[in-house]
């Protein structure tokens, strides 16, 4: 195999301090959840949110399962809880039996961002609002 010349340096990440920054969403995509999923039926909703204010930041990742009928009553309405409070949060359109993808994107919000760490032990911003 031949040697594949590329920069091997690991870049920096730049996260935001803990505090509130108003934020964009600016792409969503709905997939399918990896664990317990052998038919690909049960999604996941993920948000992709920028800072304006700082916009050299990292990419904030906000996602959600959405709700299944083999996911529990108590799964099911965590999930409706946290996807009503994000959507009224940033004032995205949504009907009582469902919404549109595409108009999750250009929305703002004044939101409490944390850094946390995600399932690989990096350093990553997480939102924290009410649901």
């Amino acid at each position: 195999m031949p040697f594949i010349e590329t920069s091997m340096e690991e870049p920096e990440v730049k996260l935001l301090p803990e505090a509130e920054y108003e934020l964009r969403t600016t792409s969503a995509s709905i997939k399918g959840i990896k664990k317990d999923n052998p038919d690909g039926s049960r999604k996941r909703l993920n948000v992709g949110l920028a800072s304006t204010e700082y916009p050299e930041a990292e990419t904030i990742w906000w996602g959600v399962n959405l709700p299944h009928p083999r996911s529990s009553d108590q799964a099911n309405k965590m999930s409706q809880r946290q996807l009503v409070a994000f959507f009224k949060l940033f004032g995205i359109p949504y009907e009582m039996t469902g919404w549109a993808s595409e108009d999750i994107t250009g929305h703002t919000a004044r939101v409490l961002v944390t850094v946390g760490t995600d399932q690989d032990g990096a350093a990553v911003n997480e939102l924290k609002f009410r649901f």
